[in-house]
């Protein structure tokens, strides 16, 4: 398993366990992150930094109730991943 391969994993993880502080932790400070879709899904749109990922998720869960965040197959080299 390469290393890239553990982070998604561990970042998977502290998602599905609802843990956004241990999900930023695995998160370079200038992160831009960006959720497509339409502007009726607010939680769509460009999140940057560590404070828009914490963001994101707290617009996530103030309108979403996730009942499962499973992930079911890992593509991963050294350089990128797939999840």
């Amino acid at each position: 398993m390469t290393e890239l391969e553990k982070i998604a994993r561990t970042f998977y993880e502290r998602v599905s366990a609802g843990g956004v502080e241990g999900v930023l932790a695995l998160l370079a400070d200038e992160i831009k992150c960006s959720i497509p879709g339409p502007s009726i899904i607010p939680y769509s749109g460009a999140f940057h930094g560590k404070s828009g990922v914490r963001e994101f998720f707290r617009i996530l869960t103030e309108h979403e109730d996730l009942q499962s965040f499973v992930p079911h197959e890992f593509i991963v080299d050294e350089a990128r991943g797939i999840v």
